[in-house]
């Protein structure tokens, strides 16, 4: 699965949990396992995890994560713009 397929279903379930406040329901609204939700949770410290707007001008960190992970396993700039 590629990391953008993947924080697909991630955001998914956090917009569905900041709505009803329900690990159990939002992990099944999302398509993910209920523990792997309970990972993310417990991952953010408890707290409902928001990302940033997307402006159109700059990089969240974990666009800039993903970037740097296509790099290191030797991807060009030019594959890392298409990807």
């Amino acid at each position: 699965m590629t990391l953008k397929l993947a924080r697909r279903f991630e955001d998914a379930f956090w917009k569905e949990y900041r709505l009803h406040g329900s690990v159990d329901r939002a992990a099944a609204a999302a398509g993910v396992g209920t523990w792997i939700a309970y990972r993310w949770v417990r991952e953010a410290g408890g707290m409902v995890k928001m990302r940033v707007a997307d402006s159109g001008h700059r990089l969240s960190y974990e666009e800039r994560e993903e970037i740097e992970e296509l790099l290191a396993r030797g991807d060009t700039q030019a594959e890392v713009a298409r990807a």
